[in-house]
């Protein structure tokens, strides 16, 4: 697993200044976002202490209007830096792993199966697409979102809240981490599964004429069906395995949110913490829901990528049985003949 991932992180550093652009317009959008419920606290404590005017109303209108502004057009830029870089990496990968097929001799297709060069080219190149796209996205999003939040409610609000409200986060670490190997072999049977299921039906679909002349419909019929339940077997664990993802995130969310209500409510009856600062912590609390189910959709993006790159690294660095030197020559034209001796071939010993 650690190559495949140096292998994404190569790619990754390849198309690196749009990635940067990218991140860094992430980071823009998230400092505004979390402006807000800093401005809502200030607003609700000005407005119970009646120091709001008129004059300070447009004023705090005005700048949720601006943040909201900036917001928007660099949400814009960190889409089309990182996503579309993101196509731009399928686009290269695939483009290189037809060329690779092209070159490869007719023994190579008769030890793989054409629906499982099919699979690669597709459900293994749009895994690692989506981690090279949302994955990146989720990931510094939510890096930087704990980051900034957790700074904020420490530095701004009340660190011995802050810090009680993470109570919960090392289950969900260790949960991940488990999490995160299980799909990782589950999703490459999964893959695995899908190229033969393809290769059923492009065998079918090209075969038809002769399907039909021998009257084996049904005899066809069964085997894909035989091959569509075990895709759809290995898919459902799976899929199991990723449904377990978000209610325990949410269990341990909402733990987190019963601890800050009680303990920032015993704080601020005492008078340690005013009632704006209270709804901000719990709206920037809030905020860290999308994190914590950021981090869990992020390691089942690079589970699923990191298996999906080993299969298509595992065709690519297959050498071709015919293949030229590099001190071969290509002249611009030819004279003379061709005279060829005692030559024989044969793709396989027997």
């Amino acid at each position: 697993m650690q190559r495949e991932l140096r292998t994404l992180a190569g790619l990754i550093w390849r198309h690196r200044r749009r990635y940067a652009i990218g991140v860094a317009s992430l980071l823009i959008v998230d400092i505004g976002n979390l402006t807000v419920p800093w401005l809502v606290g200030r607003f609700i404590d000005a407005a119970r202490a009646q120091r709001l005017a008129v004059v300070s109303l447009w004023r705090y209108a005005a700048a949720l209007l601006a943040i909201a502004a900036v917001v928007a057009v660099f949400r814009y830029l960190w889409r089309m830096n990182i996503f579309g870089t993101a196509r731009m990496v399928e686009f290269e990968l695939r483009d290189r792993l037809f060329r690779h097929l092209q070159r490869m001799s007719a023994r190579f297709y008769q030890r793989h199966s054409i629906g499982d060069l099919m699979a690669h080219a597709t459900n293994d190149l749009q895994a690692i697409r989506g981690v090279l796209g949302e994955g990146i996205m989720a990931g510094c999003d939510g890096l930087i979102m704990v980051t900034l939040t957790l700074a904020t409610m420490a530095g701004t609000i009340h660190w011995k809240l802050t810090l009680a409200a993470l109570v919960p986060l090392p289950l969900l670490i260790l949960f991940e981490w488990g999490l995160g190997r299980s799909i990782h072999t589950r999703f490459k049977a999964v893959q695995a599964a899908f190229g033969t299921l393809s290769e059923r039906v492009q065998e079918s679909l090209s075969g038809a004429r002769v399907i039909k002349a021998f009257a084996q419909e049904q005899a066809i019929t069964e085997r894909f069906q035989t091959d569509n339940a075990a895709y759809y077997d290995r898919y459902m664990t799976l899929t199991r395995l990723n449904a377990l993802n978000d209610p325990t995130i949410t269990l341990l969310g909402g733990l987190s949110t019963v601890i800050a209500l009680g303990y920032g409510g015993v704080l601020v009856l005492g008078g340690e913490l005013t009632l704006g600062q209270f709804v901000a912590f719990n709206s920037y609390l809030g905020m860290l829901v999308w994190p914590m189910l950021a981090m869990g959709w992020v390691i089942n993006l690079v589970q699923r990528a990191t298996a999906s790159m080993a299969r298509i690294q595992a065709i690519l660095e297959e050498a071709p049985d015919v293949s030229d030197l590099p001190t071969a020559l290509a002249p611009p034209s030819w004279q003379g003949g061709l005279e060829v001796r005692n030559l024989s071939f044969r793709y396989a010993p027997d």
